[in-house]
């Protein structure tokens, strides 16, 4: 990797670069002084784990770490450097020229210097660093290279040292921080200008990485591909079955309706028809995970990616030329991978909605929301199970909207107990709302009607039908709107009919909430008692119907009941 190319790179990734500068050289102190903290907690676990042995399963794991732990300090390193004023090179560079004017000193310090090093390497490291600044294509294995020339330790001692030093040089960084009287009470390390601190922070991460056999190159080279991860990309990822025949493509605009249709257990429908099993939330504690088929919806609205949804939906990728697509895009395999990343991410939200909210339940705890975090690290997780799949081309952008917007659609689905998702895939695009109305393919479990004579309507009729409304519907209706308030005191009678009820009390009618979605068919929000009413004659619908002319307003009403036409 070439030094001036990684260079660019940070200025280019620096997410902060629109703060004002001192804010910004703020935000770089503190990133690098907390990231040297992580290669020590790192090279911990080298030395500790397994007892140093670097072929063990943990031993590669936590080498794997220390390289990106390496890489991030780097980054900071170059981020710093580059709001320093009268930098005339690389902080590599003057580390070398740095080091090279200490070997040709005279005090005391210097002596010790040398005679800790071989002559042979002296006269080599002068050679190569006095040839350094003059290459034009630089690159980090060059540096590791040539400042390992000056080491005067090696193996666990010169780990051990680095790690003291970089604790020291950290703390000189931070004393860039506190006032100038603050400097004076606390004089215990010396001050020094931040471009040398740079150079040398990155001579002992040099350091490290020699003693590790790990190269800088390839350090650095991961650290931007790891930046690129988190990078907004202008075009979202192409669609998984774009190229597919049209009944193996996801429809590109659709709706699922979701009702709860008996005490903790929902179900879903798309086009009438019931879509998939019910389901409960399967936990001791009710969470509302009955509803997590929203994230899967999410998945396929953000991600172009659901085998589970493209199961249930008849969608599979069927090709005789090439039927490993169905095999292991669409199979029972990809379906059980996108089940286990959705319980590693609800996991992992139930956990950090638990911190963030300082709550002790899973209830009403808002998961993923706007103002939590989803760090690089859990999507980068998320990648190791998906590795294979086409799902692996998607985007950290594309992945955290899936997870922000099915966890809002999820909470409210908790919240209402039913609802309509509407996915639009060529936008990228999924919403919600609570109203639902299900043209439903079933049974007719009760029939309804009642009417409504306008000229006999008058106030006190009125006065009677604003008595059955609760109050969000008194809201929605307008007070001048007489027809309207008409038809929907007729729907909520008809509906109460349907239902056995010919003379709803008060408690009844305040258990029915309606919202009228298209002319004449009505969504019911149903609560207790109405609704135990509802799941004991095997109800889950209501379609209803509205005549009016110029003397009367009629509502029929069907309660329908499913006849697992799945």
């Amino acid at each position: 990797m070439l030094i001036a190319r990684y260079a660019k790179h940070v200025q280019e990734s620096d997410q902060f670069k629109e703060r004002p500068l001192e804010e910004r050289r703020r935000i770089a102190i503190y990133g690098l002084v907390s990231e040297v903290g992580s290669v020590i907690s790192a090279v911990k676990k080298q030395i500790l784990g397994e007892g140093g042995r670097r072929d063990t399963t943990e031993g590669l794991l936590t080498r794997h770490e220390l390289k990106e732990e390496l890489g991030d300090v780097i980054w900071y390193c170059f981020a710093l450097a580059d709001l320093e004023e009268g930098v005339e090179d690389d902080i590599l560079a003057q580390q070398l020229r740095s080091l090279r004017g200490r070997l040709q000193g005279s005090d005391a310090r210097t002596a010790l210097f040398r005679e800790l090093l071989d002559v042979k390497r002296i006269e080599e490291f002068c050679t190569q660093a006095a040839a350094f600044p003059d290459k034009k294509q630089r690159k980090f294995r060059d540096f590791q290279n040539i400042a390992y020339l000056t080491a005067r330790t090696n193996s666990h001692e010169l780990v051990e040292v680095s790690i003291a030093v970089l604790t020291q040089l950290s703390g000189q960084l931070m004393r860039h921080l506190i006032s100038d009287d603050e400097r004076l009470l606390h004089d215990q390390i010396r001050d020094r200008e931040i471009v040398d601190l740079l150079g040398e922070i990155a001579w002992h991460l040099a350091a490290i990485a020699s003693v590790y056999e790990l190269s800088l190159d390839e350090i650095v080279t991961e650290n931007v591909e790891k930046a690129q991860l988190r990078r907004p990309t202008s075009k979202p990822t192409p669609l998984h079955d774009g190229e597919r025949p049209k009944p193996q493509q996801f429809p590109r605009q659709f709706e699922i309706q979701f009702l709860t249709v008996a005490a903790g257990r929902s179900r879903m429908y798309m086009g009438g028809r019931q879509l998939g099993d019910d389901l409960t939330d399967n936990s001791y504690d009710p969470d509302g995970y009955r509803f997590h088929d929203a994230l899967h919806l999410a998945n396929v609205a953000h991600l172009g990616w659901s085998p589970v949804f493209r199961s249930l939906m008849k969608r599979k990728r069927k090709d005789d030329e090439n039927p490993l697509i169905d095999e292991v895009e669409d199979g029972a395999r990809a379906k059980i991978i996108e089940e286990a990343v959705l319980k590693v991410i609800h996991s992992e939200g139930v956990a950090i909605a638990k911190i963030a909210h300082s709550a002790d339940g899973t209830n009403g705890i808002p998961l993923f929301s706007d103002d939590v975090d989803i760090p690089l690290s859990f999507f980068k997780l998320i990648r190791r199970y998906v590795s294979g799949l086409e799902v692996e081309k998607n985007s950290f952008e594309e992945w955290k909207a899936s997870i922000r917007d099915g966890y809002k659609i999820f909470q409210a689905l908790t919240e209402h107990g039913q609802g309509t998702v509407t996915v639009h895939l060529d936008k990228r695009e999924i919403s919600f709302r609570p109203e639902v109305y299900v043209d439903l393919v079933g049974a007719v479990g009760g029939i309804g009607s009642f009417s409504v004579s306008l000229p006999d309507f008058g106030s006190s009729e009125q006065l009677e039908a604003r008595s059955s409304l609760t109050d969000a519907e008194s809201k929605r209706l307008q007070a001048s709107d007489e027809v309207a308030l008409a038809s929907h005191y007729a729907a909520k009678n008809a509906i109460m009919q349907s239902l056995g009820i010919e003379r709803a009390s008060a408690e009844q009618f305040a258990a029915l909430d309606l919202t009228e979605v298209q002319p004449g068919k009505f969504s019911a929000d149903v609560w207790s008692p109405l609704r135990e009413t509802m799941w004991r004659r095997g109800v889950v619908a209501f379609k209803t119907s509205i005549s009016r002319d110029q003397s009367s307003v009629y509502c029929t009403a069907l309660a329908c009941s499913d006849v697992g036409s799945a």
